[in-house]
């Protein structure tokens, strides 16, 4: 009994361990709102993990609205792109990407309003 008690607590000392050496947090690089189809000003990713955090809202109540975001970089995201989200009622997400250098979004929406936050993950020692 002892032996199973000395492996549960070196088990638990690894759990921990291993989840104390990611200690990071979101961080906001960069922010675009607007509506209709756009693409982005260019923005530069540094880390090895970065998120869109999105939002698409109706313009006109009750008329329906259709959004489409699109990742453009200029190596690492395959010749269309990545998409992130196409939805065709109000609607939020979130998508996490591992590719860095240079990036821009394309939206194509009708009838909407978008908000789209880049994030990038840090650590913090």
């Amino acid at each position: 009994m002892k032996t199973f008690a000395k492996m549960i607590v070196i088990i638990s000392g690894l759990f921990l361990f291993t989840f104390s050496q990611d200690q990071g947090q979101w961080k906001k690089i960069q922010t675009f709102t607007g509506s209709g189809i756009e693409s982005t000003d260019d923005f530069y990713i540094k880390a090895k993990k970065w998120r869109v955090v999105w939002k698409a809202s109706e313009t006109y109540s009750g008329a329906g609205l259709f959004f489409s975001g699109f990742i453009k970089c200029d190596d690492g995201c395959g010749s269309l792109g990545k998409l992130f989200g196409n939805i065709v009622e109000p609607d939020n997400g979130v998508s996490v990407f591992r590719t860095r250098g240079s990036h821009y979004i394309e939206i194509n929406s009708s009838n909407c309003d978008w908000n789209i936050e880049i994030q990038e993950y840090v650590n913090i020692k």
